[in-house]
Order: C-alpha cells, then structure tokens, then sequence
C-alpha cells in the first residue's frame, strides 16, 4: 500500500462463530504505523446517507434482472436456529431465508 493509504475492514460476520479463538490479525502491524495507514472497521450503518444513491442506482439493475439477487432458502420454521447459524459459518449463497 501507498503511505496514508486506508483499509476498510469488512466480512466480520464470518468471525462470529468462531469465538473459541480470536480472529486472525494482519501479521504487519508495524509496516502500517510506519506508513501511517488507517485500518477501519466498514459498517453500513456508517453510511445512510447514500442509501438513495444506492437505490437509484441498483433498483433498475434489480428490476431488469441486470443485477440478480442470491437468496438460500430453508424450507420450515423449525429449522430456523441452524438456518442462523449455517448463515454464520458461511453455508448460505446471498441472504438466508427461512419460509414456513
């Protein structure tokens, strides 16, 4: 990276069910403070202010079938709990939907 570079750290659901030991860190600290790089958490809430921007733009992609959504469905409210938690290990393809 360029000095005065920025990492926006995302994915950290995929973190969550592995709470028996920590999750791995970037080896080179040390390179980053000597560079003076900013490493960030990326949080959506962060930035609603583009949430009609995003509409804008994705919303005609969705409706043409441009943009495709992925979606894992589980059939059955009583699967529900391992629906959660296959979300959690990473086992579902776009959002995990559980229908009755």
């Amino acid at each position: 990276m360029r000095d005065h570079g920025r990492i926006a750290w995302v994915g950290a659901v995929g973190q969550y069910h592995s709470l028996s030991a920590p999750p791995p860190a970037p080896r080179n600290l040390f390179e980053l403070v000597g560079r003076s790089i900013r490493l960030e958490g990326f949080l959506v809430r962060h930035h609603m202010d583009a949430l009609e921007e995003l509409y804008d733009l994705a919303v005609p992609h969705l409706r043409s079938g441009a943009l495709p959504l992925d979606v894992t469905v589980v059939e059955g409210f009583e699967h529900i709990v391992d629906a959660f938690l296959g979300m959690l290990r990473g086992e579902n393809l776009g959002k995990m939907l559980v229908t009755s």
